[in-house]
């Protein structure tokens, strides 16, 4: 099988792989090779002015965030 790994909060995320039921109480051998390398000033320059046109009130986003945090 082979599969795209992200690289997501400190480890690895498979999507739509389910290591349990491909094989049960046993280990899987995972072999990695790094296809694409960006660093993180990369992204950074890339997401620059992604909201630039957005009229987003900022302290009304804080609000939303923590709420969603609370409920």
């Amino acid at each position: 099988m082979i599969t795209k790994a992200i690289i997501k909060d400190g480890g690895l995320f498979i999507p739509n792989v389910d290591l349990g039921s491909l094989h049960p109480n046993r280990e899987v051998k995972i072999e990695f090779e790094i296809l694409e390398k960006q660093s993180n000033e990369a992204i950074f320059k890339q997401a620059a002015g992604l909201l630039q046109h957005k009229k987003i009130d900022p302290l009304k986003f804080q609000s939303d965030q923590r709420n969603e945090w609370d409920g």
